[in-house]
């Protein structure tokens, strides 16, 4: 058998390729915060990837881009919140390590961009609460 092996990209590349699919995946922000909120249980009952990314699958109809996007995008909200406190969107850590979060931080992480940081995908602390704020105002504006 001939197989052709194809070129490999520098991982630079692969994750800068990655990172704009992530990017410019839509993910609804009502949706993205029912997700939130259906994924909370999964850490109690000591949850795996495997859990969330199935919870993911049923809320963004099996969407495979939607989820592998709300993926990234709470475990940099989870990296970010727990590496820097955000005084007024969430609470101390509990002793479990788990802490409460404002809805309205959930529905700027929908809509955030992410960016590359060491390796890892992050968010811009200033620019996600930037976004948050604008969030709350226009709901509060609404109300």
């Amino acid at each position: 058998m001939v197989v052709r092996v194809m070129k490999t990209l520098p991982p630079a590349t692969i994750a800068g390729a990655v990172l704009r699919d992530i990017n410019e995946t839509v993910l609804p922000r009502q949706t993205f915060v029912a997700f939130a909120h259906a994924t909370r249980w999964l850490g109690e009952r000591g949850g795996d990837i495997h859990a969330y990314a199935e919870t993911a699958s049923d809320f963004f109809d099996h969407d495979p881009q939607q989820a592998s996007a709300a993926l990234f995008r709470m475990q940099a909200l989870a990296r970010l919140v727990h590496q820097e406190p955000l005084p007024g969107w969430t609470s101390e850590a509990g002793d479990d390590g788990s802490l409460l979060i404002d809805e309205r931080l959930f529905a700027a992480v929908a809509e955030t961009p992410l960016s590359l940081s060491e390796g890892r995908v992050v968010f811009n602390r200033d620019r996600l609460l930037q976004t948050a704020f604008a969030l709350g105002s226009r709901t509060r504006s609404r109300g």
